[in-house]
Order: structure tokens, then sequence, then C-alpha cells
């Protein structure tokens, strides 16, 4: 199951910058079993990318994010996976490899037993694109089922206004820059994620109402 905020009249909830993702596995063998349930992102970040693991509040997440860029330009900003599972591990950095090797590693990491463990490596200026991997564990008997919750946050608060890019002071002509309102809200990708947790519920009550609503079967009566 996945969804976005929207809440009629509530702006500050449904601009909020995040994917909300529930996996929900059942056992339908005649074992108690353990499941692990993936989540995997790469760092959008060309050059200096930095992925770091974090845990506050009983909430497991990693946040990758790009140190290069200066603040004002529309490509800096940061994403964020977390998961309030109680049991979670984490892989800040995929294997470093030719060809399809870290895809390889990375598979034989996660079909091992028990969780995962942990990659780090130093920062590199000039590296990019690194996978990171957030891993929730459940433990279900026979014929119960277990949901996982997952975000996905980011946090970009400069766009180019595309539709009119040009404020020209003088001779010099440049991109109008703007700020998104959510950012505003937060100061990153990490406190969207840690907000929209601890909201979840309520979160996807209102949207589900809302949803529910607009797609009602309507009754048409005729008065003459």
């Amino acid at each position: 199951q996945a969804f976005n905020p929207f809440i009629p009249l509530n702006d500050a909830d449904s601009s909020l910058p995040a994917a909300f993702l529930a996996i929900t596995v059942t056992n339908t063998s005649h074992d108690t079993l353990d499941y692990t349930v993936a989540f995997t992102t790469r760092n959008p970040a060309a050059r200096g990318a930095v992925n770091t693991a974090s845990r506050a509040g009983g909430l497991r997440a990693i946040t990758l994010q790009e140190t290069v860029l200066d603040a004002a330009d529309p490509a800096k900003g940061d994403l964020t996976i977390a998961t309030d599972a109680a049991q979670a591990s984490h892989q800040e950095y995929w294997f470093r490899g030719s060809w399809f090797d870290n895809l390889g590693v990375y598979w034989q990491d996660f079909t091992k037993p028990g969780a995962l463990r942990n990659r780090r490596y130093q920062p590199e200026e000039d590296r990019g694109h690194d996978h990171a991997t957030l891993a929730a564990r459940v433990t279900v008997a026979p014929g119960e089922a277990a949901t996982v919750r997952f975000v996905l946050t980011w946090h970009y608060p400069n766009m180019t206004n595309y539709w009119n890019p040009e404020q020209c002071d003088g001779g010099e002509c440049r991109p109008a820059v703007w700020q998104h309102y959510y950012a505003t809200l937060f100061d990153g990708s990490a406190a969207t994620a840690q907000y929209a947790l601890k909201h979840w519920d309520r979160l996807q009550e209102e949207t589900l109402r809302f949803k529910e609503a607009l797609f009602a079967d309507l009754t048409v009566v005729n008065l003459h």
C-alpha cells in the first residue's frame, strides 16, 4: 500500500515531500518464519554523495545527501529512507565494484541469514550515486501476517522558476530561484521522515476519508 497525504484545507500535511509505503507479508507455511523487507535507494548526487545512518525515537533511517554544491543551487538537497520497525538493520553503502559487482554483492549480503552488515566508505568529493539499504525484520507465525512501514522523504528547498526563468539585474540575467513551501516547515528530509512516521495513522485516516468521499457512489435525484 502506498500513499501521499492529501487532506483538503490542510496545506502543510498535503504538501509533505514524502511517500508512505506499507508492505504486508503473510506466512502461508506451517512454521514460524522470519521475513526481511528491504528498501534500497540511490543517492542522486553525481558528486560529493554521503550516506549516513541514524537512530532516534524508535526510528531507523538513512539520509543520502550532497556535500559540494552551493546552498542556493536547485540541485542541493537530501533524501531519507526510514522505518519504525522494531527490528531493523542497514547498509549505508553498497559495495563499490566494477560492472555489476555492487548488485551481486548486495544480493549475497541480503540472502545471508540475520541482519545486514553495515558498509561505510570515506567521503570522496568526486564520488556519487552510491546505493543504501534499510531492512526491517519481522517474525510471523503460521497463518498470520505482519506489516512493515517505510517512508521516503526528500528536501530540495530551491527550484528554478522555469515558466519565467530570467531575472535581469542591469546587464546580467540569471534564472529565478524560489524556495519550496515545505522547506519553510522542515529543515531536512530526516525531520520530515520523523514527522511522517509519527503521524502516519492520522495522515492515512484523513487521506482515506477524503478518497472515500471523492469516489463514493452518488445518487442523483431529479426533482420536478
